[in-house]
């Protein structure tokens, strides 16, 4: 009997993690939690996805708490919330 080949070994397996509320760290979860509440403060009635909190935490974090990434991200929720 021959031994079983599972794949190429020299190749990576890689599994992908989509950019969910799952934070990798205590400190990403709360850059997270504090562009959802400056967000909300802006604009109560938004409901942004998981997915954009991300991305805004990442970049306004990124950015060194540039300002204009905010109010980018606000003039998107209202953009999305008025039609």
């Amino acid at each position: 009997m021959g031994a079983m080949v599972q794949g190429d070994p020299k190749k990576k397996k890689r599994v992908k993690i989509g950019t969910t509320s799952r934070a990798v760290s205590p400190e990403a979860k709360e850059q997270v939690e504090f562009v959802r509440k400056e967000l909300a403060k802006r604009v109560p009635d938004a409901t942004p996805s998981e997915d954009f909190l991300v991305k805004v935490a990442s970049t306004y974090f990124l950015a060194k708490k540039n300002p204009t990434v905010l109010a980018a991200a606000v003039k998107q929720l209202q953009k999305d919330a008025g039609s």
